[in-house]
């Protein structure tokens, strides 16, 4: 029986995928649950917060404080706003998959309108100009691709250079059977050693500029459900350029 110990290779194989999988979905439903049950506390504080500037600061006269009880409320405030968009930014983590059972093929020239769409004050904010370069159609989850294109002009807004709005590209180039979409900016960029690390939960490409470090975690995880990978080239102080790929089919 010389196949036999393939054979059972093959069932261990099998057995540890499936464990794999369990594990994966019982950790997604964790970060679901604990993230969507510390929303109701955090709510109450950010209540109580907002009651209490209503009752005693926001007023008139407004009572004099010293430079300590500022501090403390501005700490309190910064912190319960931090802390909401780290449970949304979970959530959002947690739901990909959820979010990603209705494929179809889209022009992605769509999607990044779509996201541009979601980003109207931001880009007005930062006086941003976007260029969309010819683009693909993908087969893909158009939920999550928006969420993924909306997250990549974001970072290309936030880390932008002092006193000049940002200049913004998206283009596509096809190599080995995928496309190969990419966004490149003019902004403060990052040093390229660094660039291994920025798909993991909770980093942050500049502590200076306020942000969640789920950004890049999450087009990462919604890259890899479409069968393709993540990567960004850049240089401080010279922009950057973001990509991801998917594979060329229609369908199915």
């Amino acid at each position: 029986m010389p196949d036999a110990p393939q054979d059972e290779l093959a069932q261990k194989m099998i057995v540890l995928n499936k464990r794999l999988m369990r594990s994966n979905r019982d950790l997604e439903q964790f970060a679901y649950a604990a993230s969507h049950d510390l929303q109701a506390p955090l709510r109450a504080v950010t209540q109580f917060i907002s009651l209490l500037k209503e009752e005693y600061f926001d007023v008139d006269p407004r009572p004099t404080l010293d430079d300590i009880s500022d501090v403390y409320m501005s700490h309190i405030t910064r912190g319960a706003e931090r802390m909401q968009s780290l449970i949304e930014g979970l959530l959002m983590f947690s739901r990909i998959d959820r979010q990603s059972s209705t494929w179809e093929t889209v022009r992605a020239s769509d999607l990044v309108r779509d996201a541009m769409l979601n980003l109207r004050y931001e880009i007005e904010e930062t006086n941003a100009s976007i260029v969309i370069e010819s683009l693909p159609k993908l087969f893909c989850s158009r939920q999550t691709m928006v969420i993924l294109m909306q997250n990549l002009l974001h970072n290309a807004m936030r880390f932008r250079k002092d006193g000049e709005p940002p200049n913004i590209r998206v283009w596509s180039e096809t190599e080995d059977g995928k496309h190969k979409i990419l966004v490149s900016d003019n902004g403060i960029g990052f040093d390229q050693s660094f660039e291994p690390r920025i798909y993991g939960m909770f980093q942050r490409l500049n502590s200076r500029i306020d942000g969640t470090g789920m950004g890049l975690a999450i087009c990462r995880k919604i890259v890899e459900h479409h069968c393709g990978k993540i990567g960004a080239e850049s240089k401080e102080g010279a922009g950057a350029t973001f990509w991801f790929t998917i594979p060329v089919h229609e369908q199915g």
